[in-house]
């Protein structure tokens, strides 16, 4: 949250200059509430905040554009309106005040118009308007939602970014409840950022977006009316409104499979609990179900020590899960078909074709017999696996559950000149040998010439950790395979083996890197390297996810199907920032 931030809190609940305008019960404690919020040093952080009950409509135009003309580019100004809204009749938006009278409208209430005329000269690009009131006036009166709408889109100049929240649409009232301290959308509002529920991502940030749709979701709960959200000549990332009091589930996550870890090697808690817990650990707790969100509850109890190892292994055993979830944990589809269904979470978004799918411990595989190598592999980035060592590389043998006529064999590989290339070469931090030897599978190993697992593709695999210990990604899949250009004749390594044909020799070698960040947003990298012994910068291999399905002749993430996601696997996305080893 860089620059200043300064809110000007606009609250008016009586007109005596007009008794036909209702006296309101709540305004002047919907600015008191969202002051607190905005004033508490673990939330909203406001440098300033300005309180201006009942004031005149002169004196909000003075206060309006002092801050406004003091308020630099990167700083950020609030301005929230409770009390009633007015519309002229020449379509103009103006919010009341203590000195209205509707007979002299234009002249005694402040003017939207004005406001727009405030930040358009002011050199504050950061504007968030927030209004709790009704567009149509006096309760029975209404006015066409497009010529409301259409005035509050004037609100927006060709430099400003401009947010605009409000309590309902163009057609609606703002409600005031009986009982309630605050009118229905600011009591949400308030509630929202105190709670810290408006937090979606749990990053330990509450945006304007997170907290609109938080909004959005409870005040229909509450009452018939629907707010609305104006998004205007905005540039850059989120505009953050608040801190949300939580520890960033990311940095959460971090701490407790530190220590679950340690509880793993002492032999506390067993490997099934640790993956568990993992994965709930991962998923933001929006995605969790009611048994998930429990554990989640018993390992934040566990990483405050309030509660110990026995007692915390009994709930949660007892917690359980889902008896749907149960039978689907118990149940893995071991399958020599391509388009058997994998319960495993590599096929998540879904297993491209091949003419047998193998399970193996951190990584499924399709494998091809007519080129006798793998056509794909996918595994899960995470920081409980490790590259293999060099030292690990020499473990090489057959794959025994594939056909013996199809099989690659370490003789194919003799006095080749090439060596055996891992699609995957990550293993589990905890040591185990039985990973270790599935990696160096040979139906895992594709020939390469000297040194390029060793230099570019291990170059690859090390950047790709640095995107996944990223701070804002949750979960990175990739998928590796070779490509064979058929406008070039292609080489093969000759066996010793007088039954095999050999194996052909791919000209390069693809990845298409899948990252889910904590906004639930899916990014796509994607890269062909030719099977060169070469020294060159990883963007300069960047290409289109399309690019590598045409090539290489697959159709991956194939599980995804929404249309942005069409349009982010024609994308050439920028290159995350990696240390260049």
């Amino acid at each position: 949250m860089s620059g200043k931030r300064y809110a000007i809190l606009i609250g008016n609940d009586s007109y005596p200059e007009d008794k036909g305008l209702q006296s309101l019960r709540c305004p002047l404690n919907d600015i008191n509430g969202i002051e607190k919020v905005l004033n508490d040093p673990n939330k909203g952080q406001f440098s300033e905040v300005l309180v201006l009950p009942n004031y005149a409509d002169n004196e909000l135009n003075i206060q309006i554009f002092d801050v406004l003309n003091k308020a630099n580019k990167d700083d950020l100004v609030l301005i929230f309106y409770s009390g009633h809204g007015k519309q002229s009749i020449t379509g103009s938006l103006y919010l009341t005040s203590i000195n209205t009278v509707i007979s002299k409208l234009t002249v005694t209430a402040l003017s939207v118009d004005q406001i727009r005329d405030h930040i358009n000269l002011s050199n504050c690009k950061n504007v968030i308007i927030i209004l709790d009131c009704c567009y149509s006036g006096a309760a029975g009166k209404a006015f066409t939602k497009g010529d409301v709408d259409d005035r509050l889109r004037l609100l927006a100049s060709e430099d400003s970014g401009i947010f605009l929240l409000t309590a309902s649409t163009g057609v609606q009232t703002s409600l005031e409840k009986d009982g309630d301290e605050y009118s229905v959308f600011s009591k949400h509002l308030i509630e929202g950022i105190k709670s810290g529920d408006a937090d979606s991502d749990q990053d330990g940030f509450i945006t304007i977006d997170e907290l609109f749709d938080y909004i959005k979701k409870e005040v229909p709960e509450d009452s018939p009316q629907r707010p609305t959200k104006y998004s205007f000549n905005v540039k850059g990332g989120d505009c953050v409104i608040s801190k949300s009091g939580k520890e960033p589930r990311k940095e959460r996550f971090d701490a407790i499979r530190r220590l679950l870890i340690t509880y793993v090697k002492e032999e506390k808690i067993t490997d099934q609990i640790y993956s568990e817990a993992t994965q709930i650990l991962k998923s933001l707790k929006r995605d969790l179900n009611e048994y998930e969100i429990l554990r989640d509850e018993l390992l934040g109890q566990l990483y405050k020590n309030k509660i110990k190892i026995p007692e915390f292994i009994s709930e949660w055993v007892s917690v359980g899960i889902s008896p749907t979830q149960e039978q689907q944990r118990k149940v893995e589809v071991v399958s020599d078909s391509a388009s058997s269904q994998v319960l495993r979470r590599e096929s998540r978004y879904g297993l491209p074709g091949a003419d047998q799918v193998l399970l193996n411990r951190g990584y499924v595989l399709g494998y091809s017999y007519l080129t006798r190598q793998p056509k794909w592999a996918i595994e899960v980035i995470s920081i409980d696996t490790r590259l293999l060592k060099e030292t690990e590389w020499q473990n090489y043998r057959p794959d025994h559950r594939i056909p013996e006529m199809f099989r690659g064999d370490t003789i194919d590989y003799k006095a080749s000149g090439y060596e055996h290339g891992f699609l995957v070469s990550s293993v589990d931090i905890r040591g185990s040998s039985e990973a270790a030897y599935e990696v160096t599978l040979l139906s895992n190993a594709t020939p390469q010439i000297a040194g390029f697992g060793r230099g570019i593709w291990r170059s690859l695999d090390l950047a790709i950790r640095e995107l996944d210990s990223k701070k804002s990604t949750v979960e990175t899949f990739v998928i590796s395979g070779p490509i064979f250009d058929l406008n070039k004749a292609t080489k093969v390594i000759a066996s010793f083996n007088e039954d095999s044909d050999g194996i052909p020799i791919p000209h390069a070698f693809f990845k298409t890197v899948l990252v889910e960040n904590i906004r639930g947003n899916l990014q796509l990298w994607s890269f062909i390297i030719p099977n060169k012994n070469i020294k060159k910068k990883l963007e300069d291999f960047q290409v289109t996810t399309q690019t590598v399905e045409r090539l290489a002749g697959l159709h991956l993430w194939g599980n995804i199907r929404e249309t942005h996601f069409v349009r982010e696997k024609q994308r050439l996305r920028g290159m995350w920032p990696y240390k260049d080893k």
